[in-house]
């Protein structure tokens, strides 16, 4: 109706106004691209107790940000754990900055479950890398198609949910990267470079709901802890990084849903949604029962 308005408005002014009419013509079309919608609900739900407190799980535990997803984005609710990029060395390896212990929480708890024996790395000295050796080159990335991106927080207790399911649905087209702890289901030392661990009991959702491996080739080369793109967890938003979230995909192609599950280990999963076309991949593997018994 309102282009029906221009055509008339610029007939009865005459040529002079084809310019004009132009213009507000390419201002609808930019304001029907930018108002394009895409998640339009997030429902979660769940029974039972936190498995570690025994208090009575919090609903609703997920919900859409108000804020787009980008480096420095907070990414878990009622955490300061916030998004940064991953720094690799020369051969291509994931690298952590160190020093830092994880942040406990208010009630005392830290982000690492009570029964594991992961030890935080020992402190380097000046100019070290983590491994307390000379700092090799080092190249860091933020995945570009990620930036300005809707996406949907979790409270970092769902962790600890033994039934939990999460949905959320959109109204076009769109691809959901979902960001998960390297150490879920691996929690052995150094866990935290290689890719995380998928199926019983707690993530066999994303083993059948088809989630692969999202790998624009950010590294400067191939090693076995870099197979694919990263995101970097700074957990007291001071600018060190202490874990990192590896980045999965699934692409619906038209109006509908994805449902998350549960997930017992390491940083709660994070879900960015867009609605850009798919990122050209070096490779794209599906995670696999295979990856997960290989660990």
């Amino acid at each position: 109706m309102v282009r029906d308005a221009l055509n008339k408005t610029a007939a009865a002014a005459g040529p002079g106004a084809l310019g004009r009419w132009l213009a507000c013509c390419l201002v609808l079309t930019a304001l029907a691209g930018s108002s394009r919608a895409a998640v339009v609900s997030v429902r979660d739900s769940g029974a039972g107790n936190d498995y570690l407190s025994g208090e009575p799980i919090t609903l609703p535990a997920a919900s859409l940000c108000p804020n787009r997803f980008r480096n420095g984005a907070q990414v878990i609710r009622n955490r300061l754990h916030t998004a940064r990029p991953v720094v690799f060395d020369s051969a291509g390896a994931l690298k952590h900055m160190s020093g830092e212990p994880d942040p406990p929480a208010a009630n005392g708890e830290t982000n690492r479950p009570a029964d594991s024996t992961r030890s935080a790395p020992p402190a380097a000295a000046p100019g070290a890398g983590a491994d307390g050796l000379e700092s090799a080159p080092a190249t860091s990335g933020f995945p570009a198609y990620l930036e300005n991106q809707q996406y949907v927080w979790f409270l970092q207790d769902v962790r600890h949910y033994t039934n939990y399911s999460c949905t959320v649905t959109v109204d076009c087209p769109s691809t959901f990267y979902l960001l998960v702890d390297n150490r879920v289901n691996d929690y052995l030392p150094e866990s935290s470079y290689d890719d995380p661990s998928f199926g019983p009991p707690d993530t066999q959702w994303v083993l059948d709901g088809g989630w692969k491996r999202v790998n624009t080739g950010p590294a400067p080369a191939q090693a076995p802890t870099s197979a694919g793109d990263y995101i970097g967890i700074d957990e007291g938003n001071n600018g060190t990084l202490n874990q990192v979230y590896a980045v999965y995909a699934r692409t619906l192609s038209k109006p509908g849903s994805v449902t998350l599950g549960t997930e017992f280990d390491g940083n709660i999963y994070c879900l960015v949604v867009s609605t850009n076309p798919v990122p050209l991949t070096k490779a794209v593997r599906q995670a696999t029962t295979k990856q997960a018994a290989s660990r």
